[in-house]
């Protein structure tokens, strides 16, 4: 459960293998801390998605 007033973006993850498929929600800055340091512009993309 993300908490009141935090910032969180939606994940669907899907299964390139068969069926089923999974939705999570996080804190984006939690998200973005958690994406290795090297890939700094995936880190970027999730701290901007849905800003606008």
């Amino acid at each position: 459960m993300v908490s009141p007033g935090g910032d969180a973006v939606v994940l669907d993850v899907r299964s390139n293998d068969g069926p089923g498929s999974l939705s999570m929600i996080a804190h984006r800055h939690c998200l973005a801390e958690r994406i290795r340091p090297e890939n700094g512009g995936e880190r970027l993309r999730v701290l901007k998605l849905g800003m606008g």
